[in-house]
């Protein structure tokens, strides 16, 4: 269940970074306010983690990572490119999930 509020954390992350990418390039009024509310609804979902599992440290280190993935693909799908030396922190990233997590 704990990955369930992990996936929504990041879904709602992702949706802010991307909100805040198109923002970045063209200013719409409610952006102001779509952005911060996407952000705190994903840390609403990112709470619900400590109350299953009290370990600040793993649920961080885990939204964390989940986090960067989601900013590295958004980038990717805007045509950014992300060099070789933090495509292997992305790898090293998830494998540190998986290690923190079994």
């Amino acid at each position: 269940m704990i990955w369930v509020w992990f996936i929504l954390s990041a879904i709602c992350y992702a949706a802010g970074e991307l909100l805040s990418k198109k923002w970045a390039s063209n200013q719409f009024s409610l952006g102001y306010l779509l952005i911060p509310f996407t952000y705190a609804v994903g840390t609403v979902f990112w709470l619900q983690t400590m109350l299953i599992q009290n370990k600040l440290i793993v649920n961080s280190i885990v939204y964390l990572i989940l986090a960067a993935i989601a900013t590295a693909s958004i980038g990717l799908a805007f045509g950014e490119r992300l060099p070789f030396h933090s495509i292997v922190g992305l790898v090293l990233g998830v494998v540190a999930v998986i290690l923190l997590t079994v």
